[in-house]
């Protein structure tokens, strides 16, 4: 054979590798998402399709969620950066939709979503990148109309209002607590699973691990008793602007040694 033969065999070996690289692109699904919508519980219902029809052999599809839009990818494959958090959605036809719950949110922060597939094969499709500003549901009306500030305990022998409020994380957990104290030392504990939001709480005696729950209790001065409010309570959590809340409670019940006595309050956190 001539040598002069193997340029051109090796050209037109080139060109079969350039050729099944080219379908196997064309084999892979093409993402977007096609619409998104901020629920009234704060969470976000959102949808995606595989846009030319590929939707075969799939193994995966869903979205790539987080506060940095420079590498949305998925861990694990080639190139990938995964600064996101993935929530996986099933295809139902040429669509795939998920609701990502509101407890992933926090309030005046920007989110970006990015849908992706996943081939049998293990190929990796992405979609354009969308942003969504400020999720949150919608402010929540207490049934009572207080002074910010006051506390109706005045069968304590307390004065009717706070002097001091404050808010910490827990290095150990996802509780926040804030803690609003008055002038002759009595604090009220307001523990939340994860920094408050906008929307309705419900009291529970115990330290929360899931949202929508708040543990509340007070102490007293020189004591090491303290009492917390009875579960199912109503509590009224707006976030005004960032980090800030404004926090109602109405007609809830302290449960005591002995007895029980009403409680209604307004706290400004921070004061």
């Amino acid at each position: 054979m001539s040598t002069k033969k193997y340029p051109l065999l090796l050209l037109l070996f080139c060109l079969t590798l350039v050729q099944t690289a080219c379908d196997k692109e064309k084999q892979k699904p093409e993402v977007a998402i096609i619409s998104h919508k901020v629920q009234e519980d704060g969470s976000v219902n959102i949808t995606g399709a595989i846009v030319n029809g590929k939707t075969k052999k799939l193994s995966s599809t869903g979205f790539l969620v987080g506060t940095d839009d420079s590498f949305l990818e998925l861990s694990g494959y080639v190139g990938s950066g995964s600064s996101g958090t993935e929530f996986y959605a099933s295809v139902n036809g040429d669509k795939f939709t998920t609701v990502i719950p509101s407890e992933y949110f926090q309030s005046y922060t920007k989110y970006y979503f990015r849908p992706y597939a996943i081939t049998e094969s293990n190929q990796v499709s992405y979609g354009p990148i969308i942003s969504i500003d400020n999720i949150t549901g919608p402010a929540v009306t207490p049934t009572c109309n207080l002074t910010p500030g006051y506390v109706n305990t005045t069968a304590l022998g307390m004065p009717q209002n706070y002097y001091q409020v404050t808010i910490s994380p827990d290095s150990w957990s996802e509780v926040y607590t804030i803690t609003a104290e008055t002038s002759n030392n009595y604090r009220f504990y307001y523990k939340f699973y994860k920094k408050p939001k906008t929307g309705l709480y419900k009291t529970i005696s115990y330290q929360p691990s899931v949202a929508g729950k708040v543990m509340i209790y007070y102490s007293t001065p020189g004591s090491f008793n303290s009492y917390n409010i009875l579960e199912g309570a109503s509590v009224y959590v707006n976030e005004t602007e960032k980090d800030k809340w404004d926090i109602s409670i109405c007609d809830a019940t302290w449960k005591l040694t002995s007895s029980t006595l009403p409680f209604s309050t307004r706290v400004i956190c921070p004061l």
